[in-house]
């Protein structure tokens, strides 16, 4: 599988923002995901998915492990916080089927005005772990 491209350049080694964000476009066919909010996007384009880096990778010898945020923004609150609670649901889902790596809960899905681009988001964060294979 060819590597992604996102606002931020090719993906680098112990990158899961780009896993998720590709996992997201897999699983939820209707709404946008992407790792920063769209330019010039308002609440009258519909929901969209916006995938961050939470802090500093963690590396160690046998696998890394990064903090994910994932975010809704929507119009209502209703439609944030429905859309945020099942994608937390397919995303810890997907993370038992096998998708290359690991997805635990990190902070609870919080749901606020968004006071910048209207709206409301909703968000949670995660923690991605991925081995790094052939090192064990």
């Amino acid at each position: 599988m060819p590597d992604s491209v996102s606002r931020r350049g090719p993906r680098v080694a112990g990158d899961r923002v780009n896993d998720i964000v590709d996992l997201i476009r897999r699983i939820v066919a209707d709404v946008d995901a992407a790792d920063s909010l769209p330019d010039r996007w308002t609440v009258d384009d519909g929901p969209v998915i916006v995938v961050e880096s939470d802090g500093t990778p963690i590396n160690t010898r046998s696998h890394t492990v990064q903090i994910i945020r994932v975010r809704v923004h929507a119009l209502d609150r209703p439609t944030a916080y429905e859309l945020m609670d099942r994608l937390d649901a397919l995303l810890l889902a997907h993370s038992r089927s096998g998708v290359g790596f690991r997805i635990s809960e990190g902070q609870n899905l919080l749901v606020e005005r968004d006071s910048k681009a209207g709206g409301y988001v909703a968000g949670a964060g995660y923690s991605v772990t991925a081995e790094k294979k052939g090192l064990i």
